[in-house]
This record gives C-alpha cells, sequence and structure tokens, in this order.
C-alpha cells in the first residue's frame, strides 16, 4: 500500500511540473490522496514556485519554530529533501557538543633532497618514497 501511494504521489508530482511547461493551468496547491488512504496531503510548492512560512515542533527541545518561506527556498536550491527537525538554538548546540577534530601529529623527519630537517604529518619511512622539506618539495612541483 506504501509502495502505490508512493507511486501514485509521484506520477502527481510529474504532472504538477510538467503543466507549466506545456502552458497548462497552474497545479493545485495541495494533493489530497483518495478516499481510504491516509489523510495525508502533499504541498506541492516546489512545483508552484510559492513557499509559505511553516511552523515546526524541534524534535530536541519540543518547542515550535518557523521555517521560513526564505529558509525553503534555500533548501530546495541546495537539494535538500527534508525539512530541518531542530530549532536554530538546539542546532546550534549540537554543533557545539560534537567532538573537536585532534590536532594533526607532525614527525620529525630529514628531507632526501637538501638534508634539512622537517616535519610531516605521517610517520616517515625513508625506504618506502624520498621526504621532501616544504622548499624541495615547491621546487619539484615547479619542474
Amino acid at each position: 500500500m506504501k509502495r502505490k501511494l508512493l507511486i501514485s504521489l509521484a506520477v502527481a508530482v510529474v504532472f504538477a511540473l510538467a503543466l507549466p511547461l506545456a502552458g497548462c493551468a497552474k497545479p493545485a496547491e495541495t494533493l489530497t490522496l483518495p478516499e481510504g488512504e491516509s489523510e495525508v496531503t502533499t504541498e506541492l510548492t516546489r512545483a508552484s514556485g510559492a513557499f509559505e512560512d511553516k511552523t515546526i515542533v524541534c524534535k530536541d527541545c519540543g518547542g515550535e519554530f518557523i521555517f521560513s518561506a526564505e529558509e525553503q527556498q534555500f533548501y530546495a536550491d541546495k537539494g535538500f529533501q527534508n525539512e530541518p527537525a531542530r530549532c536554530k538554538a538546539c542546532r546550534q548546540k549540537r554543533k557545539d557538543d560534537r567532538q573537536p577534530t585532534p590536532p594533526r601529529e607532525l614527525y620529525d623527519a630529514t628531507c632526501s633532497y637538501c638534508g634539512a630537517p622537517t616535519k610531516v604529518p605521517f610517520e616517515p619511512t625513508y625506504y618506502d618514497k624520498p621526504i621532501y622539506c616544504s622548499t624541495c618539495l615547491q621546487a619539484r612541483r615547479e619542474q
């Protein structure tokens, strides 16, 4: 039943997007499923190009926040398919709570060309490939 619902919804979206291209009348703002199906109404705002502010409940704090028309347009332009689930404050808190990336460990090495001491972001193995300081590496890249 879900598959049938998704297929009929996909067909409706295709027709809604094709009608304006064919010079037909403007598509309806909402699509209501046939009787017997669940009471789901899908907004075809992207097809009509009009976005309206939406009130969404934050999944973290439970507070309501506005998903503005401008934000919806931005999401559509970027190709995002999901609406935000968290308010701005909870999104920022979540970003702040993330583990920071540890600083890169640098290893002491000796340049294979000029013999100058240098630091590299990997464990040097002199038998595998030559290691160059930044000056010698730049010179080799320009050759």
